[in-house]
């Protein structure tokens, strides 16, 4: 039987939550050969926006108080 991933939580564990966002946004972009299109917010760049309440850089449990996304330029969730 393989581990099962309990989410959040196991990443928590793994490394502090601001290394979680960096290693989820600008680092994937890098692996990928994309950090010229995404990984970051920067003017020419796409990004998608997902705004919480509170600090998930501190936190990464507040990943999940999502209270606006924007995606493609358009709010999606308000």
């Amino acid at each position: 039987d393989q581990p099962r991933s309990r989410g959040l939580g196991d990443v928590y564990k793994r490394q502090t939550p601001l290394a979680t966002l960096i290693a989820t946004t600008s680092v994937n972009a890098k692996i990928m050969g994309w950090e010229d299109r995404l990984g970051s917010l920067k003017s020419g760049l796409l990004a998608d926006l997902v705004i919480v309440e509170g600090r998930p850089d501190l936190n990464i449990s507040d990943l999940r108080n999502v209270k606006r996304v924007m995606k493609g330029g358009n709010w999606v969730v308000k």
